[in-house]
């Protein structure tokens, strides 16, 4: 299905965006014509003509609704109709997706107490539980070799529900409430594996990863908590903070489950390498920014030109590869860097090495690309920024 994606700012939404949404929240979908026949085929003799409605969708379920209605030709419906199993599961899901948030945002408040706050994680547990053990069905009957799902035989809107909330419990709250959602939830664990594993469209395409979910743990709790000076939030900022940058250093270390699986490796450097160059200025602006709007810890590089050269290495070195034979770690590690970096002053390799260590910190998934895109681009920038920091004491 071809799209095309705007990012929005959740702080401070542009006014196109809350002038075309009623309700001004995201996400929000606008389908143009789809011209087609009643069944769904077209002909070079029988091939409707275009017109120039527009059609504007903005609830999750409703887009959901609207995509299989649009595209009814593009796989099996995200919604299925006239099923009591696909109903009880999708009520579920959103329960839930509820009771987690809730415990969630009753944790973060200080007014409170405890035992308010541990019946809402029980209930929120109480659920935890009711989709493991309606996850162990599911992962019998299914072929072990193939990824399986919580709303039936294929990816569905509860899959589409669950993930999201999934993802971020399962990184942050170990963090932020010191609890593990798969500990003793061995289905849900084997659920969310074989969906990385063995189904691409979530895991090559919209999956977040560990990174990406650790490295804004801190700046939610500074959004959300209210009082960040409270002791029990500045803990947990502390443990994100501390987490993420153990992840950062592990970028480029081979044994690391940080580094990508190297199957198709092409198909991701070009993804990567398309978006590094597409957005080349930005991107130097960014890891130059005195003035960063978030990530503030993180250190920027100050000279834009050594900026320029080493993410116009990187770019040449993602693309550089013909087949998947053609490893693009070895390949980091070994082409010559670019005279300005290799040869001009100590401190110029220095500046290089700290923009291209900001970029890898600054990558997010999915908003940036891709899980295996965004491992790759992490780890050749984590390797050159190694190397000029070595070739500066040299």
């Amino acid at each position: 299905i071809t799209y095309r994606e705007s990012l929005v700012n959740l702080q401070n939404k542009p006014q196109w965006y809350k002038d075309l949404v009623p309700t001004t929240l995201v996400p929000a979908v606008l389908f143009h014509n789809q011209p087609t026949r009643s069944d769904g085929e077209t002909t070079e003799d029988d091939k409707p003509q275009p017109t120039n409605e527009r059609r504007l969708v903005w609830e999750s379920m409703d887009i959901l609704r609207a995509l299989d209605e649009e595209f009814p030709n593009h796989g099996p419906p995200l919604v299925v109709q006239d099923s009591p199993g696909f109903d009880v599961a999708l009520a579920s899901a959103n329960d839930l997706v509820g009771a987690g948030f809730r415990f969630q945002f009753a944790a973060r408040n200080e007014t409170n107490d405890d035992a308010a706050v541990q019946k809402l994680r029980d209930a929120f547990e109480t659920q935890l539980n009711q989709l493991d053990a309606a996850l162990e069905t599911a992962a019998n009957s299914s072929n072990k070799d193939k990824a399986f799902f919580a709303g039936g035989t294929h990816f569905t809107a509860v899959d589409a529900c669950l993930l999201p909330a999934l993802e971020r419990w399962r990184y942050q709250l170990p963090l932020t409430l010191e609890m593990d959602i798969l500990e003793g939830r061995a289905h849900l664990q084997a659920y969310l594996d074989s969906l990385m594993q063995r189904y691409a469209p979530y895991a090559h395409r919209v999956a977040g990863d560990e990174y990406s979910w650790t490295a804004v743990a801190s700046t939610f709790l500074r959004f959300f908590s209210g009082n960040e000076t409270n002791a029990q939030v500045a803990s947990a900022m502390e443990r994100a903070d501390a987490a993420a940058e153990t992840l950062r250093h592990s970028f480029a270390d081979p044994s690391s489950s940080v580094l990508p699986v190297l199957e198709n490796q092409v198909v991701f450097c070009q993804e990567a390498a398309t978006k590094l160059i597409s957005n080349h200025e930005a991107v130097v602006q960014d890891c130059t920014n005195p003035d960063p709007k978030s990530q503030t810890d993180l250190p920027r590089a100050s000279n834009v030109e050594v900026a320029d050269a080493v993410l116009r290495h990187v770019a040449s070195l993602l693309l550089a590869g013909d087949d998947d034979d053609d490893d693009i770690l070895e390949r980091a590690q070994t082409v010559p860097l670019p005279e300005l970096l290799n040869n001009d002053s100590a401190a110029a390799a220095v500046e290089a090495a700290l923009a291209a260590r900001t970029v890898a910190s600054r990558l997010c998934v999915p908003r940036d690309m891709s899980g295996p895109a965004a491992q790759t681009l992490r780890a050749v920038l984590a390797i050159t920024a190694n190397r000029l920091e070595e070739a500066e004491k040299q």
